[in-house]
């Protein structure tokens, strides 16, 4: 509904609140940020911006996907870190974040979705690709 969009669309700003009441509790949300959560910042603001018509692959048990969850996440990220710049850092984000995202979640040829049909009972999630441990000394670590 029209309502709930231009709504969260005003949550994107820099205000904690509007007349829909969908403040957040400052004392939830980590300093400095608009959404207390990844699966808030999904519900709440992603999902009802972002809306494509099929054939776009979507899973709505995405958390059980650790490849969306690292996506999403790393979305949510970019986003509380632009969404604060002033003039052009949410276009920034839609441009160089939200739309590449999206893209790579959502294009069924290459989405970590495209076998999960959760809405019909087959709920898939990939198996990770093999891989074996490199030869010791070949790379440095961190905490070397």
């Amino acid at each position: 509904d029209d309502r709930r969009l231009r709504g969260a669309l005003r949550r994107a700003g820099p205000q904690m609140s509007d007349e829909h009441g969908w403040d957040l509790d400052p004392e939830e949300a980590p300093a400095g940020t608009r959404f207390a959560s990844l699966p808030e910042f999904v519900a709440e603001f992603l999902l009802p911006v972002w809306r494509r018509p099929p054939p776009s692959a979507w899973c709505p048990k995405w958390w059980e996907h650790p490849e969306a969850v690292l996506r999403l996440e790393a979305l949510w990220d970019a986003f509380e870190a632009l969404r604060m710049q002033p003039g052009t850092g949410v276009a920034i984000w839609i441009r160089d974040y939200l739309d590449p995202t999206m893209a790579s979640l959502t294009t069924k040829e290459t989405s970590p979705f495209t076998k999960c049909r959760a809405a019909a009972g087959d709920h898939v999630i990939p198996d990770p690709w093999p891989a074996e441990p490199a030869p010791l000394g070949l790379f440095t670590s961190y905490n070397s």
